[in-house]
């Protein structure tokens, strides 16, 4: 909670130095801070229905727990991707020079192999 609140904080402050006005500096401090709240929702869902209240050490619990991160990471992708149109993430994965996902970054964008040996 308090890095949401610092982070939205910081945020209004950095928007307020950039002449945003009240509307457009809110609306970017919630498409920030969303996909945290987000994810925080999603992982008390995924641990009270999937993994319950005891954990042991299990073959059966480890392989639950591995639905649970599987669970996780596919509902947040669900509900946080509206929020990360239009900030520059394609660009960050084409720039960033990881063998397999700036390649597929460069794909999905159209754009031709890295020329770089």
């Amino acid at each position: 909670l308090a890095y949401l609140i610092s982070g939205g904080v910081l945020l209004a402050l950095a928007g307020a130095g950039m002449g945003l006005d009240a509307k457009r500096m809110s609306t970017q401090v919630v498409r920030c801070l969303a996909p945290t709240a987000i994810a925080a929702l999603v992982l008390a869902g995924v641990a009270e229905f999937i993994l319950g209240k005891h954990l042991t050490a299990d073959l059966g619990e480890v392989l639950r727990l591995g639905l649970a991160c599987i669970a996780f990471v596919g509902a947040y992708l669900v509900f946080s991707l509206p929020f990360t149109r239009g900030i520059g993430f394609r660009t960050l994965a084409i720039e960033s020079n990881l063998p397999v996902i700036s390649a597929l970054a460069r794909r999905s964008a159209g754009r031709p192999e890295d020329p770089r040996p």
